[in-house]
């Protein structure tokens, strides 16, 4: 089950009690604003606050999803745009590219996975320090896998299943990825 954002890692982070960043955005009516502009409004307050925070945008956009969360403008799984996401993450043994080729072979066959159809061959890119493997589904579903090394003999691979359309197709895919990639 897609749980809601922790606090207490944002409280840590940042030096501000959770109650303190509630009470900041109550000051503001960000509960009336766009995803965009909290995510502003808890940067521009980490800038002040916390300057040594490391990644600012990265926590900014975190403490704005919390929040859109806690004041049930959000659910957990949700993105702003109001449709769901998934993410499933498996460690295998491999470099790289045989961690890639894996996913490549796990998916080679697929033209269809838990009755929906492919809308084109998947297509798999990389860089120097990361694999990606893509496909998309006619439902509009969208996967994205990233993998990178977590060691010179172990790699991750994070996959995210966007565009879905119901907080209830989170759990059925994140059901059908974690079985996929158990094969791996």
């Amino acid at each position: 089950m897609t749980k809601a954002t922790e606090t207490s890692p944002i409280e840590q982070a940042t030096g501000i009690t959770w109650d303190d960043w509630l009470a900041r955005f109550a000051a503001q009516n960000a509960a009336t604003m766009e995803h965009k502009d909290i995510a502003k409004l808890a940067y521009s307050i980490l800038v002040d606050d916390a300057p040594d925070l490391a990644n600012q945008h990265w926590w900014a956009q975190n403490i704005a999803i919390a929040y859109e969360q806690h004041v049930g403008i959000r659910i957990p799984g949700q993105s702003c745009d109001g449709d769901f996401q998934v993410s499933v993450s498996k460690t295998v043994q491999g470099t790289l590219d045989e961690a890639l080729a894996k996913m490549v072979a796990l998916m080679d066959d697929v033209v269809e996975l838990d009755g929906v159809p492919l809308e084109a061959p998947p297509s798999s890119s990389g860089t120097e320090k990361w694999r990606y493997w893509r496909c998309s589904f006619t439902d509009g579903g969208r996967v994205n896998v990233s993998i990178y090394a977590k060691s010179p003999e172990k790699c991750s691979l994070s996959l995210q299943h966007s565009k879905l359309g119901t907080k209830e197709d989170t759990e059925r895919w994140r059901a059908v990825w974690k079985e996929q990639l158990s094969r791996l």
